[in-house]
């Protein structure tokens, strides 16, 4: 990068550190609408140099951790993080977490922007949502910060990518490795985010059992990893015995999550085990599973009951308006299915303000899909849920 680029950065710097509104011609504003891309190890570089901030402080005292990990830039090359649009970068840089939530760095849709978030943050929470990453810098970036939880690394030791399962393993001194069976060995070039053309057989496992196989957009199908036997997603977390568990999926899609895509099998002994979906797009997020697979279970009936749940999902979600793939965001409606722990009836919880509220009377895949039709203006009387919801509201 020229010097006439580095002068620029080292301005914006010295005008945010003025603290004096009046004499700025950057706001942070300005500065995040910067969107010219820029290369990852040559802009973190420029900016340093520029800014003449210590490689151990930051603008608002906060420690950095950059090291020698960043010198290594052979991965970059066909790896989204190696390209990065520099005002969100330079803001994430300045590793003042006021910036990172203002503009919601640590959800920004550029997963470089992502990774310096992950590095540069000590906020656990933060830190807890970026273990779910689907880009596997990110969450090596995770395993590697000092504030990253128990509950994060030990996740994180189950990692497909060896390189974020080698960083988890090393922060718990583990003396033996991971059983990795059932955990693939990926490489960066693997990654969400390294373009490549994969060829990924869902259909074989599903066809071959006679199963029905859940709805999938082209971007999610040519996004899709075999991350472990019988798991095909978008991304490796949440793993397949934490879908089979329920609870722990099932609050991680009330949160800020990236559109997403996951299809699995598991469970445990030789008569309990499940066929999960987890699905997020738009306005939805959807969890879903059904028994399948158990010893002392009747395989035609467990595979009739995974039918009739996909036919009813795929017409539920083909309804329903799309823009596009987007970055991480809370959803507006999460549908919970399961045909072994909550039983015939579906869970229908719906977010404003932040809050989840499940609107029980809404409990079966019908009043749902009349539901969504309603508030996409697309059927039924408005009025005729609202008194729906009312006569709930009295329970």
């Amino acid at each position: 990068m020229d010097e006439q680029f580095s002068e620029h950065l080292r301005n914006i710097y010295l005008e945010l550190r003025d603290f004096e509104p009046s004499r700025q011609m950057y706001t942070a504003e300005d500065i995040y609408n910067e969107d010219e891309i820029v290369s990852f190890s040559q802009f973190v570089r420029t900016f340093y140099a520029a800014t003449e901030i210590s490689t151990n402080h930051s603008l608002i005292n906060n420690e950095v951790f950059f090291d020698d990990f960043y010198d290594q830039d052979f991965f970059y090359e066909q790896h989204e993080a190696n390209l990065l649009p520099y005002g969100p970068a330079f803001l994430a840089l300045l590793g003042d977490d006021v910036y990172v939530e203002r503009f919601k760095l640590h959800l920004h849709e550029n997963a470089g922007v992502r990774l310096i978030v992950a590095n540069l943050t000590k906020r656990e929470d933060w830190l807890d949502l970026l273990s779910y990453d689907r880009c596997c810098m990110v969450r090596a970036e995770v395993a590697d910060n000092l504030n990253v939880s128990e509950r994060a690394l030990g996740m994180l030791v189950q990692d497909p990518f060896s390189h974020v399962r080698d960083i988890a393993e090393q922060r718990l001194m583990r003396t033996q490795p991971v059983q990795t069976d059932f955990i693939k060995n990926f490489d960066i070039s693997d990654c969400v985010c390294s373009p490549q053309a994969k060829e990924i057989l869902i259909g074989d496992f599903f066809l071959s059992n006679g199963l029905d196989i859940p709805v999938v957009t082209q971007a999610f199908e040519e996004e899709a990893s075999e991350f472990r036997p019988w798991h095909w997603a978008t991304q490796p977390f949440p793993t397949p015995w934490q879908d089979y568990s329920l609870v722990e999926s099932v609050e991680y899609l009330k949160g800020p999550i990236p559109d997403q895509y996951s299809l699995n099998h598991a469970g445990h002994g030789i008569n309990s085990y499940s066929l999960n979906f987890r699905y997020a797009l738009g306005d939805i997020a959807v969890f879903a599973q059904s028994a399948w697979g158990g010893a002392y279970q009747s395989a035609s009936a467990q595979a009739d009951a995974w039918d009739e749940l996909q036919s009813r999902l795929s017409s539920l979600m083909i309804r329903m308006p799309v823009d596009g793939l987007d970055s991480s965001y809370v959803r507006k409606y999460l549908i919970v299915y399961s045909n072994f722990r909550i039983g015939d009836k579906v869970e229908f919880w719906e977010q404003s303000n932040g809050t989840w509220t499940q609107l029980e009377k809404l409990n079966t895949f019908d009043l749902i899909v009349e539901y969504l039709n309603m508030s996409y203006g697309l059927e039924k009387d408005r009025h005729y849920y609202h008194g729906l919801l009312d006569e709930s509201d009295e329970d």
